[in-house]
């Protein structure tokens, strides 16, 4: 389970404080290749961000060519 530090006091915009803290948890090993993370509506409604927040940070993410999206099944973290 992904662990982020996402809030207003944060002054980043949310979708650099998901695309920083999805590259922390790479970087600190606790997202591994072929690991689940939460659907886009999960992570939404867990961290209390909209659904377009995520879809942009995961399009962020993907095209730093460290995740893939899989249409109905989630986002999986790719190995690099």
């Amino acid at each position: 389970m992904l662990s982020l530090n996402i809030g207003a006091e944060d002054r980043r915009p949310l979708v650099e404080q998901i695309v920083v803290g999805i590259r922390r948890e790479i970087d600190e090993r606790h997202l591994r290749p072929g690991t689940r993370v939460p659907s886009i509506r999960r992570f939404a409604e867990q961290y209390r961000v909209s659904r377009f927040t995520v879809v942009e940070a995961i399009g962020a993410r993907r095209r730093a060519c460290s995740k893939r999206m899989v249409q109905h099944k989630g986002v999986r973290r790719r190995a690099r």
